[in-house]
């Protein structure tokens, strides 16, 4: 399933992604680490020495970026209006 590139132009598949969808972290030939969020054309402006930090620095962005979108809190409170008014 196709959902979006990376902002070198190589395409990202969700399932390759996992938990940290829509970000993605990048492996770098130096063996440092950065997180990217493709659908948002955001990067982490740290290279992490180790991946666990990275992945850190990543779900923390997810959590006060991607989750606390208005987008989402909207399409909260639609759900929960449908679920309530069945």
């Amino acid at each position: 399933m196709y959902e979006g590139h990376m902002p070198n132009g190589s395409p990202v598949q969700k399932h390759s992604v996992g938990e940290l969808y829509p970000v993605v972290i990048v492996a770098y030939g130096d063996g440092t680490w950065q997180w990217v969020d493709p659908s948002r054309r955001a990067a982490g402006v740290v290279r992490w020495s180790k991946q666990a930090h990275c992945v850190a620095a990543a779900r923390m962005y997810i959590n006060t970026v991607v989750i606390a979108t208005p987008s989402q809190q909207c399409r909260d409170a639609y759900k929960e209006f449908i679920n309530d008014h069945r």
